[in-house]
């Protein structure tokens, strides 16, 4: 299921994604279909949450379950036309 901090990040909910953050949740979490709480932040397209999960060590190459293969971050905020989510994962490594 989703973590409190999958939820955070869904919802752009930065003072409660820090407290988490700060108490040391798990930030690489992953849902039943594998999503991480970054696939969540890419899929709304909101920078400022993008950044701090990366800052924090986000993975930015972990695939979900939703195809064969799996789709990552980045495919997220490339089909959403978050442009300025994808230049930020490709500055942190995204493929």
């Amino acid at each position: 299921g989703y973590t409190p901090l999958h939820l955070a990040c869904q919802h752009g909910r930065l003072e409660a994604i820090k407290v988490l953050l700060r108490h040391g949740v798990d930030f690489r979490a992953k849902t039943h279909a594998g999503r991480t709480p970054l696939h969540g932040a890419c899929y709304k397209g909101d920078v400022k949450v993008v950044e701090m999960l990366l800052k924090h060590g986000a993975d930015t190459k972990a695939k979900n379950r939703v195809r064969t293969g799996g789709d990552t971050p980045l495919h997220h905020a490339c089909v959403e036309g978050h442009v300025k989510v994808v230049e930020m994962l490709l500055k942190y490594g995204a493929d």
